[in-house]
Parts: structure tokens; C-alpha cells; sequence
């Protein structure tokens, strides 16, 4: 008896265990947008491109949105990012403005196209006039914040383009996967946070 009662006190652990949160889950912190969410803050993906959504990254940082939300947009810790306010007049972010990020031996350049502070902003690869060369078309990224409910914000950034199929491409479409959490972590080691697992 006192076996079948340990096999069953096992078992109970175990089915418990299953269902824990992955690790850097925190399920008390939920955005308002699901994992197929296109349209942010009344404005659709759709305005600018079509294309498949590659990436998704969420976290969560201590600090209010506006705190946040302006270190996102200046790319806060990532060296060779300046700007260029593309005849708008504005100096720094702000709809129309230029983005140049320093990459792997190029520059990346990215026009906002949305900017609504502290809630979002969408910008654009111009593919053609990046020095740092790759093979992308349809390019919008889609980067959010939210009010976790606290004293603390919720951020998504939702990256989507078409490439075509070669070696060549395949090849740089990690870049995303190690640049913009590079940044993002880099925010968590100053404000506080956690990286969360998409649902």
C-alpha cells in the first residue's frame, strides 16, 4: 500500500511539474496582443507589407513605458546608431526620420513609419540603401509597449519580410535573432526584466 501511495505521490508531482511555465515565462504578465496579432494601436501591418511574420520577442522590463519606450526606440545600448531626420526637421525619432544601425561591417538603414510614444512604433529596412547588404523585401517591424498593470511595461517586437530561399539568405536571417534581443537584454541588465516565452 504504502508503495502504490509513493508511485501515486510521484506521479502527482510530475503531472504538476508538466505544467510549469518554461523558463523566463512569467504568466502574470500578459500583453494585450496574441501571438497572430497584426494590427497595433489601430494601425494594421498590412498598411506596409504582406509578408510572413518571422520573429517574436516579449519581455517584460520594471519601468514605466515612457522610460522604456524611449530607450527602444534610440536602440539604447547598441554602438553606431545615429540619425538622419529626412527632411522632417526633427532631430532623433520621429515619423519619417532615418534610423542608420552599424552592423557587421555595414549600416542598416530603417525609416520609421509609425511613431505614437509611448505606446509603438513600426519602422522599415530600405534593403536597397543599407550598405549592409541582404536579400529582404516587404520589411515592417512592429515594436509595442504596454503598461504591465504596475509600475512596469510589456514590450513585443514583431519583425516580418520575404526573403528568397538560398544559402545566402538563410545565412543572415539570424542576424535578427541576435541583434534586436541584444538590445533588449541589454535593457533588462539596466532597467530590470525578464525575456518571456511567446504563447
Amino acid at each position: 500500500m504504502k508503495r502504490w501511495l509513493a508511485i501515486i505521490g510521484v506521479g502527482v508531482i510530475l503531472s504538476g511539474c508538466s505544467g510549469m511555465p518554461q523558463v523566463n515565462s512569467e504568466p502574470k504578465y500578459k500583453t494585450q496582443y496574441n501571438a497572430s496579432e497584426t494590427t497595433f494601436q489601430g494601425v494594421p501591418i498590412s498598411k506596409y507589407s504582406n509578408a510572413e511574420r518571422r520573429h517574436l520577442f516579449i519581455y517584460h522590463y520594471d519601468v514605466a513605458p515612457e522610460v522604456i519606450f524611449e530607450d527602444l526606440v534610440r536602440l539604447k545600448g547598441m554602438e553606431g546608431v545615429r540619425w538622419d531626420d529626412n527632411g522632417t526637421g526633427i532631430e532623433g525619432p520621429g515619423k519619417g526620420t532615418i534610423r542608420w544601425v552599424s552592423l557587421a561591417g555595414g549600416e542598416i538603414r530603417e525609416e520609421i513609419m509609425e511613431y505614437d510614444p509611448p505606446h509603438m512604433h513600426f519602422y522599415q529596412i530600405d534593403p536597397e540603401k543599407s550598405t549592409f547588404k541582404f536579400k529582404l523585401k516587404n520589411h515592417i517591424a512592429a515594436v509595442t509597449v504596454e503598461s504591465d498593470g504596475a509600475a512596469g511595461s510589456l514590450v513585443t517586437w514583431r519583425i516580418y519580410y520575404d526573403y528568397t530561399m538560398n544559402p545566402l539568405t538563410v545565412l543572415k536571417k539570424p542576424i535578427f535573432n541576435a541583434a534586436i534581443p541584444q538590445v533588449l537584454d541589454g535593457l533588462v541588465k539596466t532597467h530590470g526584466g525578464t525575456r518571456l516565452q511567446p504563447e
